[in-house]
């Protein structure tokens, strides 16, 4: 059943801000978001199981899986925060079927514009700079998605994923600095290329141990110029972003079948929900956090690398 997502932002009244954007202050906006609300806003409704004073976790409502967040330092300090993907949690050193361990990070008075979209499945959290969508394209933003893809097989246990960046098994991002590291958020879909793509790992989908690379289907004909100087745009299209098994073509599973006859392996994985590439990109003339309409109001994120801003997201209706 299609679902409405709540929206969320950092200058709702009442809404928690970064501050120093240290690891308890960050996890507080995402507290605020998935558990206890704030101000007027209800919240998603995640369950809170770890809360230690460097690790937490939270678990959705659809799958039951879970995500971890923990210090990238084993400090409560603006280096970082980590974010795991886990199908059970027993405490914060002792978890089962883990995604790549990757990360976010916010500086102050940069990034500091945070947005989360989200549903009692599945939620996306943007932390970008203030102003125009036409910033240096190297500045830091950080963006990533959490919960259970849309539009995957029935039964399949393995959709619950969190996303930071699809171009590294492992992001340290201690030493990076506020105009660094623009690939690691998922907005860099803006840009990759497949063959610059690790891919994330999801497990089979019988709740086995075994897992695949994933990477995103996108349109590889899709030129990197012009951008739109006007905010009329006549005709575009909106593709779903799906995520396909990065060696459908030769692999096979556990059992020995192709993975394009798989059931266990799906060639095809589900869809980011809400998400969407556009053919055409959009004007840079727009401000954060700017939403542009194709029958729903879609959320435009942030590109990187001085390129056309061509992801957008569904803000009224999700696919389940």
């Amino acid at each position: 059943m299609p679902q409405t997502p709540t929206i969320y932002r950092w200058d709702d009244p009442g809404a928690p801000q970064s501050g120093n954007c240290t690891y308890s202050e960050l996890v507080n906006i995402l507290d605020k978001c998935l558990v206890t609300g704030y101000g007027s806003k209800l919240p998603l409704g995640w369950i809170k199981e770890l809360n230690e004073s460097l690790a937490c976790s939270y678990k959705n409502l659809g799958s039951g899986h879970s995500v971890v967040f923990s210090s990238s330092t084993g400090l409560d300090d603006d280096k970082g925060v980590r974010v795991q993907s886990a199908r059970n949690v027993i405490d914060a050193d002792n978890l089962e079927n883990t995604g790549w361990k990757q990360a976010f990070k916010v500086f102050k008075d940069k990034n500091i514009a945070w947005v989360v979209v989200g549903t009692d499945k599945a939620f996306y959290c943007f932390f970008c700079d203030v102003g125009s969508y036409d910033m240096p394209g190297t500045n830091h933003q950080s963006g990533f998605f959490v919960g259970d893809l849309a539009n995957a097989n029935t039964g399949d246990s393995g959709k619950f994923v969190a996303i930071c960046s699809f171009i590294s098994e492992n992001e340290h991002l201690e030493g990076t600095s506020a105009t660094s590291a623009y690939g690691t958020n998922i907005m860099f879909l803006n840009y990759a290329e497949q063959n610059a793509l690790k891919g994330i790992k999801i497990y089979d989908a019988d709740g086995g141990t075994e897992f695949s690379l994933y990477v995103p289907h996108e349109l590889p004909f899709r030129t990197a110029t012009p951008i739109p100087t006007t905010n009329i745009i006549p005709s575009n299209t909106l593709s779903k972003v799906h995520l396909f098994h990065k060696y459908y073509s030769s692999a096979i599973d556990i059992n020995g079948t192709p993975i394009i006859e798989s059931a266990i392996t799906p060639a095809v994985r589900g869809s980011l929900p809400g998400l969407n590439s556009t053919l055409v990109g959009h004007p840079e003339n727009m401000v954060w956090p700017a939403t542009v309409n194709y029958g729903d109001n879609y959320l435009l994120l942030k590109a990187v690398n001085n390129i056309p801003n061509r992801l957008v997201l569904n803000i009224e209706v999700w696919d389940d």
